[in-house]
């Protein structure tokens, strides 16, 4: 019977941290600004903000080695710490949100399931009653594969999965998306001071306070003659910002003020390029990978 608890705690935990960590390690940019929330909110120290992609792609990478690594077994004795201290670190900082209200949203499962700070320390707390017990058992507990390489191979292919599907979703575009503004939904025109809602138009959505490196190849996109598309671009600075930017750097297209949160929940870098038809979301590209124009007209043929 012991054992049989002891399995079932192990898959139980094991899952939900694979799947907690999966629904993070698609978007670790997303992921990201809710460190920063933290980083500002609970700890008050907001220069972590510079570690804190970094820190997301490792603890959503972790989650999942760890979520692995119980499902089959693997060396519990230093599984079942590792596990014990993120779970005592996730239910301080949801019980430091619910009771402070600090942060609204905890982020354990990015933007797939929404969770209250109290809902989730809740969560966190009935997670803790299973880790306790896995954690009590720890020496006992002997691989689920009889073959140890089966047994590593398992881990090791979860972690380096999961590792590259980071680093591809930070450079490129998340796998999955699960906000409101993926491709094939409406673009938000609220708070836009063009009209966008019929047309082919090509959005560049750039930080005008930061370098540009990819601006000679923006600016190609604006200049191209046989474009099927208006481009325009959009900023979450001020206006007095944009009017700044216009002046030194002279671009071949309008740049609008709209949102900064809006088109921080839409895109994951700046800039970035959103193809929209009808209002419709089309594409959209990182910094990584500014599109040609050649492209874009070949989207909308």
């Amino acid at each position: 019977m012991r054992i049989a608890i002891t399995w079932l705690s192990l898959w139980i935990c094991g899952i939900w941290f694979i799947i907690s960590g999966f629904v993070k390690v698609v978007d670790p940019v997303a992921f990201s600004r809710k460190l920063d929330e933290y980083f500002h909110k609970v700890f008050h120290l907001p220069f972590l903000d510079a570690y804190s992609v970094g820190l997301a792609m490792f603890i959503s990478v972790l989650e999942i080695a760890v979520g692995a690594a119980m499902v089959v077994g693997f060396r519990m004795k230093i599984t079942a710490w590792v596990a014990l201290l993120m779970m005592l670190y996730f239910t301080f900082l949801t019980g430091y949100s619910a009771i402070t209200g600090a942060v609204k949203s905890c982020g354990c499962f990015g933007e797939a399931i929404k969770f209250t700070p109290k809902q989730s320390f809740i969560k966190d707390l009935v997670i803790m009653v299973f880790i306790g017990w896995i954690f009590k058992q720890r020496k006992e507990i002997l691989p689920y594969l009889k073959n140890d390489i089966w047994v590593n191979f398992t881990v090791v292919i979860f972690t380096i999965v999961s590792g590259w599907i980071s680093i591809y979703a930070y450079r490129n575009l998340p796998l999955i998306e699960f906000h409101e503004y993926k491709n094939g939904n409406p673009f938000p025109v609220t708070g836009i001071e063009k009209d966008i809602s019929k047309g082919n138009y090509l959005i560049v959505i750039l930080d005008v306070k930061k370098p540009i490196p990819q601006w000679n190849s923006l600016e190609k996109l604006a200049l191209y003659e046989k474009a099927n598309y208006t481009i325009i671009g959009l900023s979450g600075e001020v206006k007095a910002d944009i009017k700044f930017f216009n002046e030194v750097r002279k671009p071949h297209f309008p740049i609008y003020s709209t949102d900064k949160d809006l088109l921080k929940t839409m895109i994951r870098s700046f800039p970035s390029c959103v193809l929209v038809k009808n209002n419709i979301i089309i594409k959209k590209w990182g910094a990584f990978h500014i599109p040609t124009p050649e492209q874009v007209n070949n989207l909308l043929q």
